[in-house]
């Protein structure tokens, strides 16, 4: 028996069946096409970076309060600086190609800082400053592994750049300093990467404040017996401190002293100069034990004067009985903060 082609009205049916099929199969491809388009949006490359041990995806650093930004001071000038960050990354493949280099994000929000500054990030040795962009971070996720693993150690700095007001205050409320992501650019999954934040306030005035020291910025103890009696003074030496504002801005000062060659303390007001003798500072005014550990404490008082100082006790004890023989000498360092 033979079967033969439909004719008539069936014959058109099945013809306008099959245009219909075609037509259908072409639209398929289409739609497939596009959703091959969308996977591969560059927008949707990008790596996954956060604290490989805590998996936190954000470092909030509170600014020190009442950190100044002088109207005279030059550009370029930094303002604050950060304490030293040693944060281990782990950063995973979110969507993107095969290979891909892990990069700081500089200002992410592009949003600007206070007046006449500008954040920046040292890294290596390095500063890089906002309008850097972002900063290659040194490490390359292959596409051989699955995750990769680094070190990353810097510091944030607040940067003098051009003109500023010589009073008033400017807030940081969770600026973004910087994202961790990859080298096709911020990933457009949120809460997927690391951000550095910055909060708190900083004081604008119209000029920083001279130190001086009298007698010297150098104490001299002379020459000492290497014997004595565990817990005794040595010796004492005057110190006084005075600042002076150039300018007709009016603020207060507090100080802070922070112990930096050697660094080791006995205690937050002994500095342990490493060879069985220690150093401390006794307030003139209160008669107490200065901290050297970088905790901010009254000084003057510039609002109404332009020039004031402040007396103290340079203190030198025996933490040992025998002390090691030979010269000794320390560094500290002495910073202003403005109110």
């Amino acid at each position: 028996m033979s079967v033969s082609e439909p004719s008539g009205r069936a014959a058109r049916f099945n013809r306008l069946q099959d245009g219909c099929w075609e037509m259908n199969t072409r639209k398929l491809f289409a739609v497939v096409a596009g959703l091959f388009l969308l996977l591969l949006s560059p927008a949707a490359l990008a790596l996954k970076c956060v604290d490989a041990n805590s998996g936190s995806l954000s470092i909030l650093q509170p600014i020190p309060s009442n950190i100044a930004i002088a109207a005279d001071a030059p550009a370029g000038t930094v303002i604050w600086e950060s304490p030293q960050y040693m944060v281990t990354m782990k950063c995973t493949r979110d969507w993107g190609v095969p290979t891909d280099g892990v990069y700081l994000y500089v200002n992410p929000g592009s949003v600007a800082p206070a007046t006449g500054t500008e954040i920046g990030i040292r890294l290596n040795g390095t500063v890089y400053r906002q309008s850097s962009g972002r900063i290659y971070a040194g490490y390359t996720l292959q596409a051989s592994a699955s995750d990769l693993t680094f070190p990353m150690t810097f510091t944030v700095v607040l940067l003098k750049t051009g003109t500023s007001p010589a009073s008033g205050t400017a807030v940081f409320t969770s600026y973004r300093v910087f994202q961790v992501d990859g080298d096709q650019g911020l990933n457009s999954h949120g809460n997927s990467n690391l951000n550095f934040l910055l909060t708190g306030q900083v004081l604008f005035v119209g000029c920083y404040a001279t130190l001086t020291f009298q007698p010297s910025s150098t104490i001299d103890f002379g020459t000492l017996l290497a014997v004595g009696v565990a817990g005794s003074v040595a010796a004492t030496r005057p110190l006084t401190l005075t600042a002076t504002r150039p300018c007709t801005s009016s603020y207060k000062l507090g100080v802070s002293f922070n112990a930096t060659s050697p660094t080791t303390l006995a205690g937050s007001g002994t500095w342990n100069l490493g060879n069985g003798m220690g150093v401390s500072l006794i307030d003139g005014v209160t008669g107490s034990t200065v901290p050297l550990n970088g905790t901010v404490t009254d000084f003057v008082d510039l609002s109404r004067v332009a020039t004031a100082g402040r007396s103290y006790t340079v203190q030198l004890s025996r933490l040992v009985a025998n002390a090691r023989v030979g010269a000794f000498s320390g560094t500290m360092t002495v910073l202003l903060d403005y109110r």
